[in-house]
């Protein structure tokens, strides 16, 4: 030490318990821990000085451009319990164990005495002792104060004596002073540095408590970490936590920013992001004949994806074995499982997801879902997002899952009754009292004893931001209920607090009369204004339109009220219904849209304005419509048969011959061809697809759902507010830049071309790594120089080469990556019909990958070949 003898002299009994050998019993050998950097710290707050602690005094902290994650005293303390009921100490091996404050007080803890297990009790203590050591101001009075050394032992209180504290002297004495005055019967001293900040520095549990290895005269490195992460190991940790920087086991892409945001996965294709809580919790315990104890969870999240409604692949809640998932995959896998173990019952996970994509391998009912899991993706019950209000009013109201908004997911499961349930709510909105999701099931055979809960998330062909904005868990009670006024922001959105503001004020009800008048009077005039507003929208459209106008009582009656039995199926923008016209008895199908629909009036203004006074054998052909109060309907020829994807998918698979799938792709190039040239506007269908092809009872197909068509005069640049199509007849330029063109619905008549001869979705999630995607598997088969290879395997032998030849490599041809590339419909029309042939070199342009390089950015690229040249706009295409 460099005290002088002096002063070594009169402070002797202030260097009670920190000796320079550290312990008196010197024949004893043991071990002796050191926890530096401890975030210890004490403010004056108010008229009264307060150990500071992250969840009481956030907002102080703050005010002061402190970071709250930075004062974790909770993390010290639940060090000091682990090292104290470790089995090192119980058996006697713990020789000392010492204290290193950040701002430098050094004291000591006794390896016998009971330290309060409540954070609550610990923190009073500690603030008597620091007290009475440090206290000194430095500024104003609201500013942080600093812990610094004063020889104050006569004011020592009696009870942090008694309970095995001890204090520093005037000059503090140095770490390695008692490091190298350790005899040699010590086996090894540790200097444990995890505290620092209340962060956890190395992700292992053996690396997070050891810093440095400081003396092992006789054991080696192998030993002392075997024996340290029993001590970890061996900890309690508390059965319930609120996640405010709390440590946490990350992989992936997963990170927690400054300001608490905890960022599972960022906007990057086929990644994983996980988080799970870094101590094992007990869901079963001896005293219950080993059924699975009650526990409950809530969180808040949100989901941004990088594209409006095309997000993946989602979000979910899990209780694992290990906070390893090992082998998993992204995708629709969640991050949790992979082709080969999802379903096994060895997998012992429970979940809920918050699903994003809807995949047909896992019968999932849509993509905006949530769903209960068990050992697999194949959810045991699920449900499109929502919740219900109130017992009172069942209404149910839809969420969007990927609406970029925050919303709060309750987890519950009653361990008496076996039953889980599962509530969704946006925030600020109290918690319904009608779950989501119920699920009685006994978990027991699920859980082990001992499992982890965390997050999994996964991203697939396109990437979604995944956040978590707060976490409450709990054993056998009510997790914690989370503090909204502290939530992060989310990147590129509005202010929380602002939310919250505008939520309070809708809340608040004054019981005045006065008010209320006034409230009647505002009613009655936004009614009026809606009135005048809905009829000013259909006054230029209805000045114009040609077609029948319906009298809704003819439609009601039509479809016997618009009753389930009669529903067809749900289209782009509402609901479709089959219906017989009373006085005619002319069947036919009726899309009923809601005026208040987010995209209603524009879709149906659209739909109005072009299919009405289109006449063409090959597109579905619009009859009339009805406006009836708030609600819009179209009336459609009715096609029998159904739509061309329950051919190709439904069962039996397969049952259409080649000569009836060869002439279903001539009669929608026929149908776009009309679109796109022949008629007095250009028209882009925007979401070409199977699904949107109908077949009547003469097996002529005919194209639908301009629910997305747009009016565009030729030469025009057309725009969408939004990418709109369906995942796999995304050209790759609308997907960059949202503009639509017949370029695009090009790419997307390409791919529709390929499913038709292939038997096949554009995008198959189950299939093997070379044949997800469509285009590039028919591709590599070209390249194989066996592209006969792609066809549909249903057809057998049966279909002519030559044909089938063709409509692939035309398929090709126009889901070329590069615009330019691809023909006009005029063109295909006559490769289809045989009045022309294909270009001599067209599998060197359908090769040449690369070829927007080769135009350095230009607007215009042209490709010459021997029969065609092509010069077209990469932005727009005219005739």
């Amino acid at each position: 030490m460099h005290l002088d003898e002096e002063k070594q002299t009169e402070n002797v009994d202030e260097l009670v318990g920190i000796p320079i050998q550290p312990y008196d019993h010197k024949a004893q050998t043991g071990a002796i821990f050191i926890l530096e950097k401890a975030s210890l710290e004490v403010a004056k707050v108010g008229k009264s000085y307060q150990l500071l602690n992250s969840d009481d005094h956030a907002n102080f902290l703050r005010r002061n451009n402190k970071n709250p994650a930075d004062y974790r005293p909770d993390i010290a303390h639940q060090a000091i319990l682990a090292i104290l009921d470790s089995p090192l100490n119980k058996a006697g091996r713990l020789r000392a164990l010492y204290v290193k404050t950040e701002k430098g007080v050094l004291f000591e803890i006794k390896p016998y005495v009971r330290i309060p297990r409540t954070y609550k009790r610990f923190s009073g203590i500690m603030l008597q002792l620091l007290q009475k050591l440090s206290i000194t101001a430095v500024g104003k009075r609201e500013k942080l104060l600093r812990v610094i050394k004063n020889p104050v032992t006569q004011y020592l209180p009696l009870n942090s004596r008694k309970i095995g504290f001890s204090y520093s002297s005037e000059k503090l004495v140095d770490i390695r002073d008692y490091v190298a005055a350790v005899s040699d019967d010590v086996n090894f001293v540790f200097v444990v540095g995890a505290m620092a900040h209340g962060k956890i520095d190395i992700k292992d549990y053996a690396d997070d408590f050891i810093s440095n290895k400081l003396v092992m005269p006789y054991m080696t490195m192998i030993v002392g970490l075997s024996i340290l992460v029993k001590i970890v190991y061996s900890s309690s940790p508390p059965d319930d936590f609120m996640f405010n920087g709390y440590p946490l086991k990350l992989g992936g892409t997963a990170k927690l920013d400054s300001n608490g945001l905890f960022t599972l996965t960022n906007a990057t294709m086929r990644e994983i992001g996980h988080a799970f809580y870094n101590f094992p919790l007990q869901f079963k315990n001896s005293t219950n004949d080993g059924s699975v104890i009650s526990f409950s969870t809530t969180f808040i999240f949100a989901i941004v994806p990088e594209y409006p409604r095309l997000g993946g692949h989602g979000l979910a809640f899990v209780v694992s074995p290990s906070k390893e998932l090992q082998g998993a995959l992204s995708n629709q896998y969640l991050g949790i499982f992979n082709a080969t173990n999802t379903g096994l019952s060895s997998n012992h996970i429970v979940a809920v997801e918050l699903d994003t994509v809807q995949d047909f391998e896992f019968e999932d009912i849509d993509d905006n879902h949530v769903g209960i899991d068990i050992n697999g993706l194949k959810s045991i019950k699920s449900a499109s997002s929502g919740y219900f209000p109130t017992r009172e009013n069942d209404t149910f109201n839809d969420l969007n899952l990927k609406s970029g908004d925050p919303m709060q997911v309750w987890v519950e499961y009653n361990g008496v009754d076996k039953q889980l349930n599962v509530t969704l709510a946006p925030i600020y909105v109290p918690k319904p009292d009608l779950p989501l999701l119920s699920l009685t099931r006994d978990l027991s055979p699920v859980l082990h004893d001992y499992m982890y809960v965390g997050f999994s998330t996964s991203t697939g062909l396109l990437a979604s931001s995944h956040y978590i904005l707060g976490w409450s868990f709990k054993m056998n009670g009510q997790a914690e209920p989370i503090d909204l006024s502290h939530l992060p922001n989310i990147p590129g959105t509005p202010q929380v607090k602002e939310n919250k503001k505008r939520m309070l004020a809708l809340a608040i009800v004054v019981p005045f009369i006065g008010l209320l008048v006034l409230l009647v009077l505002t009613f009655g005039a936004l009614l009026i204004m809606r009135k005048k507003k809905f009829t000013k929208e259909l006054e230029d459209w209805e000045f114009q339109y040609g077609p029948h106008k319906f009298c809704h009582k003819v439609l009601s009656m039509a479809t016997k009220g618009f009753k389930e039995k009669e529903l067809l199926g749900r289209g782009g923008f509402g609901r479709v219904y089959r219906g017989v016209l009373p006085t005619s008895n002319i069947h036919v199908a009726i899309k009923r849209v809601a005026h208040d629909s987010r995209q209603g009036m524009r879709e149906f203004v659209a739909e109005i304005a072009t299919i009405g006074r289109l006449r063409h054998p090959n597109l579905v052909r619009l009859l009339g419509y009805c406006r009836h109060k708030q609600e819009l309907l179209l009336v459609y020829d009715f096609i029998p048969n159904g739509s061309l994807d329950k051919f190709l998918y439904g069962q039996p698979k397969g049952m259409l011959n080649w000569m009836q799938r060869f002439k279903i792709i001539k009669d929608i190039a026929s149908g776009l061809f009309y679109l796109h040239q022949q008629w007095v506007q250009v028209i882009i269908h925007r979401d070409i697809k199977a699904s949107n092809v109908l077949i009547d009872s003469d097996f002529n197909a005919r194209l639908g759902d301009f629910g997305l068509a747009k009016l565009c005069n030729h030469g025009a640049d057309p725009q969408t507010s939004h990418v709109a199509g369906t995942l796999g007849y995304i050209a790759p330029e609308l997907a960059r830049t949202g503009k639509a063109n017949t370029s695009t619905d090009l790419f997307a008549f390409g791919t529709f071309m390929l499913e038709v001869v292939c038997g096949r979705r554009p995008v198959e999630h189950q299939a093997s790594p070379e044949k997800i995607i469509l285009i590039d598997w028919v591709f590599e088969c070209l390249e194989r120089g066996n592209i006969l290879e792609a066809i549909d395997q249903c057809l057998g032998t049966e279909y002519v080469v030559e044909e089938a030849e063709l409509v692939l490599k035309l398929g090709l041809l126009c889901s070329h990556a590069v615009a330019a590339a691809r023909p006009i419909m005029s063109d295909v029309v006559k490769y289809l019909e045989g009045e022309a042939q294909l270009p001599d070199n067209l599998s060197d342009i359908i090769k040449s990958r690369d070829f927007s390089e080769a135009t350095n950015g230009q607007d215009e690229a042209p490709i010459s070949v021997p029969s065609v040249t092509i010069t077209e706009p990469f932005v727009s295409r005219g005739r």
